[in-house]
């Protein structure tokens, strides 16, 4: 993608601001190869920030490219390399904002500072010598405005922009709702504009948001929501008369008297924090901000809240209630435990089912019906959950129990080793997992297991291979299916079916139990297409035992697999343009984590990941470094780099070097 070209493409309209939604994959990508140094230029950096602010401003449906944490991190890198921050959007050709004014009172609307660690926050309590006490209240996460009052009424809104002008967004204001708020004076008023989850429940019922802070940037934004104005709540933060005197007036706010102790504060703050974190506090929030309150401090009417600063914190666990289990059975049969929850943000995603990883972990953790937990993102899986240190239940409620049985066809589900499955080759979702598993692993992206299922109850396909007959005359057939939706389903398979695709690639999409892509790309090395085609099971059986880390149990199981379903492949590889896998110049080993952004970047550098330590690994990377761990001593033993995921940048920067 040509970051740059794009954003000369957006702004004069030749692309739809709003078709960066599916590039959003791309954009992540591009932020890792930023953040690890690997941008070409700084003008791709800019032209990628811009881009980013662009599509928050513009898109109506309020969403982000990356999320607030990986902007402040991308901004703090820009500042890095000796550049002011971005704050403004582009104006693009046709697009409709709000008229931009100048601010009345440009201090009001002035952008906190933020820390991130305890360290920050000692220093920053050591440098406010003369404070008489400090007032702490949670950091509100939506849009930031001035508003004016006179006589009691609302006559000047604008947002913060640049810090010179804003939009004037009186409009929306004037049909939003003031809360929390103490009595009114007249004066200018630095508020927060967000919509709260009741409010939130009610919106999407209206227009779809992905979340509370997107519905936020959707309506207050864009003169075409401004219907949805009614559903915005204004939190007044902090009253300014506009000469020398500062009201803090942010709701649930706790004040300190002074003490040396930062813990004292930290204490405060994780008051807060249980507060704001329960899946019933009904604002979207990201930490606490820090007001310190002295006769010694001059108002600095360039900026009233100069002197407060904003704790940040993981926004990547929060508190809610259990409402009851189920199995949800994956594409090829696997079934885990999960949990509907009530509604609850984590990481910037309204969260309401979460993984209970495995059938023994759930029958150990002893949950209860209503229980209270904490629901928690564990990287790029789908959210997870564990119990407070003190459990919170009532001894009314019942434990909580799960059915081990297939949701989709009602078949007991089989116990095999640690793990459930439905091994119904009937069930209809064993039957269109094949068909969607294959499609993802070899790069379709927009048709979803729902669509695949239809095409199936619709007897329209049975099998893999019948999406190469499939046309868009057949999928309109369907109910809740248009022209446009059918021929963009048509296009998406038509446009990856045309690409080049690996033959690892192909094999690691067929679903054979517990062989990877991974596995397939290393059993062809020993053997041809030619052989899994026309040779007999045992001879498939003895070329795979020559091949490295192959087994007796994988080389039956792919030889099983290829035997019975040769009529597939024959099929696929007439229809497809596969091509032979690539070479690498060595592997990188991952202990600890599991990253696909660090495993996509290695591989576009020419790095294969292995999970085994061999004479190829160039290094280890671990999340936490243990010399007694079994990787770190195959490592240590070998002289292979153990290198820290902290220090994941300075590995990058050193095989680009090479």
């Amino acid at each position: 993608m040509n970051i740059i070209k794009l954003h000369r493409d957006i702004i004069s309209k030749k692309i739809d601001i709003n078709d960066l939604y599916n590039m959003k994959n791309d954009f992540i990508s591009i932020y890792n190869k930023i953040i690890s140094g690997n941008a070409s230029d700084f003008y791709e950096i800019e032209a990628f920030i811009k881009l980013c602010l662009d599509y928050y401003a513009y898109s109506e449906n309020g969403d982000v490219l990356i999320t607030d944490s990986e902007y402040d991190k991308l901004m703090t890198f820009y500042n890095n390399l000796g550049y002011d921050n971005i704050i403004y959007t582009d104006s693009i050709v046709d697009y409709t904002i709000w008229p931009i004014v100048k601010h009345k009172a440009p201090g009001v609307v002035g952008s906190i500072s933020k820390i991130y660690t305890t360290e920050e926050l000692h220093k920053y309590i050591n440098s406010m010598d003369n404070v008489d006490e400090f007032i702490l209240a949670p950091k509100f996460d939506g849009i930031s405005a001035c508003i004016e009052i006179r006589d009691g009424k609302r006559i000047y809104a604008v947002t913060r922009a640049d810090g010179h002008s804003g939009q004037d967004i009186l409009q929306v204001v004037l049909r939003s709702k003031m809360a929390l708020c103490h009595p009114i004076k007249d004066g200018f008023y630095k508020c927060e504009l967000v919509v709260s989850q009741s409010d939130f429940e009610l919106l999407i019922e209206e227009k779809k948001y992905a979340n509370r802070r997107s519905a936020t940037a959707g309506i207050v934004n864009s003169p075409k929501n401004l219907e949805y104005a009614k559903y915005i709540t204004i939190i007044p933060l902090a009253y300014y008369n506009g000469s020398n005197h500062i009201d803090y007036i942010a709701p649930w706010q706790v004040t300190i008297t002074y003490s040396r102790k930062a813990s004292k504060i930290m204490d405060n703050i994780s008051k807060i924090l249980n507060i704001i974190r329960k899946s019933d506090f009904p604002f979207r929030t990201d930490g606490v901000v820090i007001y310190p309150k002295s006769k010694h401090l001059l108002v600095n009417h360039n900026d009233i809240m100069n002197y407060a600063i904003a704790f940040k914190v993981n926004t990547a666990e929060a508190l809610t209630t259990i409402k009851y289990g189920y199995m949800s059975i994956g594409r090829l049969g696997h079934a885990v435990p999960m949990v509907k929850v009530h509604p609850v943000e984590v990481n910037e995603t309204i969260v309401e089912d979460v993984s209970l990883s495995s059938y023994d972990k759930f029958a150990q953790m002893d949950l209860r019906e209503n229980e209270t937990v904490i629901v928690y993102s564990a990287g790029d899986v789908i959210p997870q959950l564990r119990v407070p240190e003190n459990r919170e239940f009532s001894l009314k409620d019942n434990y909580l129990k799960i059915k081990k049985e297939c949701t989709y066809c009602g078949e007991k589900l089989s116990r095999i080793g640690n793990e459930y499955k439905c091994t119904n080759d009937s069930c209809v979702r064993i039957r269109t997992g094949k068909i969607i598993n294959f499609l993802v692993k070899i790069g379709v992206k927009n048709v979803s297991d729902a669509t695949i299922e239809d095409l199936y109850n619709g007897k329209i396909i049975d099998e893999i291979d019948d999406l190469f007959d499939l046309k868009a005359s057949d999928i309109v057939e369907l109910d809740n299916y248009g022209a446009v939706s059918a021929t963009n389903i048509i296009e998406e398979l038509k446009t990856v079916f045309s690409k080049d695709i690996l033959i690892s690639t192909l094999f690691g999409a067929l679903g054979i139990p517990n062989i990877s892509e991974k596995k397939c790309r290393n059993i062809l090395k020993y053997i041809t297409i030619d052989e899994i085609l026309t040779s007999k099971r045992s001879k498939i059986i003895d070329k795979l035992l020559d091949a490295e880390n192959v087994g007796m149990i994988t080389a039956e199981t792919f030889a099983n697999f290829v035997i019975q379903n040769r009529s597939l492949i024959r099929s696929l590889l007439d229809n497809l343009n596969i091509v032979v896998d690539k070479k690498y110049k060595g592997n990188i080993v991952f202990t600890g984590f599991r990253n696909k952004e660090l495993s996509d970047t290695f591989d576009a550098m020419g790095y294969e990941m292995s999970d085994n330590i061999n004479g190829k690994t160039v290094a280890v990377v671990t999340s936490d470094y243990n010399e007694n761990s079994t990787k770190c001593k195959v490592a240590i033993k070998k002289g292979v780099t153990i290198i820290s995921l902290s220090d994941i940048n300075n590995l990058i920067r050193e095989l680009n070097r090479k």
